[in-house]
């Protein structure tokens, strides 16, 4: 049977680089690879949409997934034009859904400059959404919002939304 197959570059680091396959076949369920440096592009018509760097990845073909550690994303729209950036202390690529996750620390910048921090943030590469059901703190300029329950950030729209109400505080 003819399955197909969807594949990414990664980056090992020195100017070498691995295709990967995600639909492997007879993996074992403890079989995994460790990259390190890792970095992964997702592009789709020449348009790098998603280009993640890790110090460290465990890949796992099994669950199509990659755990990271200390990660930076740069996330594009489909113009190509520059909509989001961040680091994050961990995270977590699942191939299967099209989803990645930064944890820990994270903090990204929107294209306009502000400046977000919360623990958890998640991107939806099939809706080209960002997104956070945590706390989140959005500085601009001299002025600082604190949300109760997180934000909706569309990367095609370019649109913001802050969930569940904000609290507004000027910085000295």
């Amino acid at each position: 049977m003819l399955k197909k197959l969807r594949s990414h570059i990664v980056k090992l680091g020195l100017g070498s680089y691995c295709l990967l396959c995600l639909d492997v076949g007879g993996a074992g369920a403890d079989e995994y690879f460790e990259l390190s440096p890792m970095t992964y592009i997702e592009s789709e018509d020449a348009i790098n949409g998603l280009v993640l760097t890790a110090k460290f990845a465990r890949y796992k073909p099994d669950e199509q997934t990659a755990v990271l550690t200390q990660v930076d994303a740069k996330i594009r729209d489909d113009k190509g034009v520059q909509g989001f950036e961040l680091t994050s202390e961990k995270g977590l690529v699942d191939f299967g859904k099209s989803v990645f996750i930064a944890r820990g620390n994270v903090l990204g910048k929107m294209p306009d400059g502000r400046i977000l921090s919360t623990e958890v943030m998640q991107y939806d590469q099939e809706e080209a959404v960002i997104s956070s059901d945590f706390p989140v703190e959005i500085l601009e300029g001299k002025m600082s919002y604190r949300g109760r329950k997180g934000f909706i950030y569309d990367v095609r729209k370019g649109s913001f939304r802050m969930l569940g109400g904000a609290s507004l505080e000027q910085i000295r």
